[in-house]
């Protein structure tokens, strides 16, 4: 595993879809999903599809093939964003950091 990037298990389901278990009590709220995301963790291949998922504190990949896989990132370990024109058209990434 990348340094700073942890296995997420903190699933729960809210009306039929699979979110994060956040910190409420501690003000954590989810701000933005994105479905359709692959990730790629080092030298690993691709994990895919799943959704991204952007709180007030972290940054959450959850799998939507096996609902009991994720990883989570805090702030403090990420860099973001590129933008590029590929050969199949426009494509958004986020480059993670962790050092």
């Amino acid at each position: 595993m990348a340094e700073g990037i942890s296995d997420f298990t903190a699933i729960v389901e809210r009306a039929g879809v699979h979110q994060p278990a956040l910190d409420a009590q501690n003000g954590e709220e989810l701000m933005h999903v994105q479905p359709g995301v692959s990730i790629a963790l080092g030298n690993r291949p691709p994990e895919s599809p799943g959704s991204l998922l952007t709180s007030t504190k972290q940054v959450v990949w959850l799998s939507d093939t096996d609902r009991a896989r994720g990883y989570s990132m805090g702030f403090y370990v990420y860099i973001t964003a590129c933008c590029f024109q590929g050969p199949r058209g426009l494509h958004l990434s986020l480059y993670i950091r962790s050092d």
